[in-house]
């Protein structure tokens, strides 16, 4: 029962490594996310200062136009009231220039306006472009996860059906070997115990007792020694950098029987959860047939 508990509280801190590593990266997706909305608000605020200025600069044109057209206007004035004929013989000349002028001023303005949409236009673009690679990466970083859980989940449904079949397993035998013992010594002592009423019983009772009690302490320190050997975890020996995709096909052409993740890293002396993103392209490639739990060789 203690090398169980041993191998369910394993599994218990695999998965609390997994949440972990989850939450990490969620944080690193919500730190991006923040950067981005800074990085926008900043650009947006730029813009904003910019139109303000583009406002200010035309408004502030308009403003002298409108004090430079009321002294045209005076000066305009005066000398029609000085020259009454000379105004007459030049207003044409004057209407064309002064309709010139506003021309020009118009068109400015609507020089001003089509660049100001144009930048508009600009910074729509690039955002919707920003939003849609951030979207696309995310997406990215959520299925490789979610295939990463999976994988781990499968791992674990794996380990977790074959710890109970090996429980099962032994307490069966520990069943045969311990039950038929007491019952027949039972029967057997039985006309002792109706011959002998005082004597009989205590020492009868005390061997049938102690002896099942010896063959079941034997057996529960026996047995746990032969079955640890083949989960020896040794998942945290990180000092050897993960394997080439080329050694992870040695392995696995060496099972053509199907071969476990886990079983893959003990070959290699890695961290399975390390060879998660080497055997991924594999799959992809076709190069690897993976079934359920298990990697098989192509062909």
């Amino acid at each position: 029962m203690g090398d169980l508990g041993d191998a369910m509280q394993n599994l218990v801190d695999d998965i609390k490594y997994s949440t972990e590593t989850r939450h990490a990266a969620a944080n690193d997706r919500h730190s991006a996310v923040k950067e981005f909305m800074d990085e926008t608000g900043n650009f947006i605020n730029d813009v904003r200062v910019k139109v303000s200025e583009l406002k200010s600069d035309t408004h502030n044109f308009l403003e002298r136009f409108h004090l430079e057209h009321q002294d045209m206007a005076t000066a305009l004035k005066e000398k029609l009231a000085l020259d009454e004929n000379a105004r007459t013989s030049n207003e044409a000349v004057r209407r064309e220039a002064t309709q010139q002028f506003i021309s020009g001023i118009e068109s400015a303005g609507k020089a001003d306006r089509e660049a100001t949409q144009g930048l508009l236009q600009q910074f729509h673009s690039e955002h919707q472009d920003m939003a849609a690679a951030l979207k696309e990466k995310l997406a990215s970083d959520d299925a490789s996860h979610k295939e990463a859980t999976q994988q781990f989940m499968d791992e674990l449904a794996s380990d977790r059906s074959e710890a109970q079949n090996i429980w099962r397993g032994r307490s069966g035998r520990m069943v045969e070997e311990t039950a038929p013992e007491p019952v027949a010594e039972e029967v057997e002592e039985e006309p002792v115990m109706e011959v002998v009423e005082e004597v009989a019983p205590e020492p009868v009772a005390e061997e049938v007792e102690e002896e099942p009690v010896m063959e079941v302490v034997e057996e529960v320190a026996l047995e746990p020694v032969v079955e640890e050997e083949p989960v020896v975890e040794e998942e945290p020996v990180e000092e050897i950098e993960i394997s080439s995709a080329d050694r992870v096909l040695a392995v696995i052409g060496k099972k053509p029987e199907g071969i476990r993740l886990v079983d893959i890293g003990n070959e290699l002396g890695v961290d399975w959860r390390g060879l998660i993103a080497t055997v991924k392209p594999l799959v992809d490639e076709g190069r690897v047939e993976k079934i359920d739990s298990l990697y098989y060789p192509r062909g």
